[in-house]
């Protein structure tokens, strides 16, 4: 159901990542004041960036990860990167995160993207979407809280939320 699917607002738009995006994405990656909030260690080399290119769609044990380039229309630029994971023996369900470059924080991409995914799942015929957030990610907490999704205890990941929406 993910594989080939695009995800577009009227401002946003997914691609394929592309080598020539690794300078950007290590900008991203590589700033640690931005990584707190993510799940990962900051980026150390551009070798980082491009491994996270090559290995933008990971298939393993039923478990499908596809890593995407979020665009701005407007501006012709990579602004962060979407992550979809699903079992291939569930399509009704789905997780995902998305990140974007500190440059382009609080500019209301977060919502966006959020309803991007939520419109085209819906035009699939529905999912149910999960994400971590970081409990210190507040500006992403939000995002959530106002899109209506409803917050799950979890043991997995202490630091992180899980949120949750049946998408019909």
């Amino acid at each position: 159901m993910f594989r080939d699917i695009q995800f577009e607002s009227s401002q946003l738009i997914t691609k394929s990542l592309e080598l020539s995006d690794a300078p950007t994405l290590l900008s991203f990656y590589s700033d640690a004041e931005a990584m707190k909030f993510r799940g990962s260690p900051p980026m150390q080399s551009k070798n980082d960036a491009v491994s996270m290119i090559l290995n933008q769609c990971y298939i393993e044990d039923n478990q499908n990860k596809l890593r995407l380039a979020i665009w701005n229309k407007d501006i012709n630029e990579l602004i962060g990167t979407l992550l979809i994971q699903w079992n291939t023996e569930n399509n009704a369900a789905c997780e995902i995160g998305f990140s974007f470059g500190k440059i382009h924080w609080n500019k209301g991409y977060a919502q966006q993207t959020l309803h991007m995914i939520e419109d085209r799942l819906s035009q699939k015929g529905g999912c149910t979407i999960t994400a971590f957030c970081m409990k210190d990610n507040l500006a992403s907490i939000s995002v959530f809280e106002k899109a209506m999704y409803s917050t799950v205890n979890q043991d997995e990941f202490p630091l992180s939320l899980l949120f949750i929406k049946v998408i019909s």
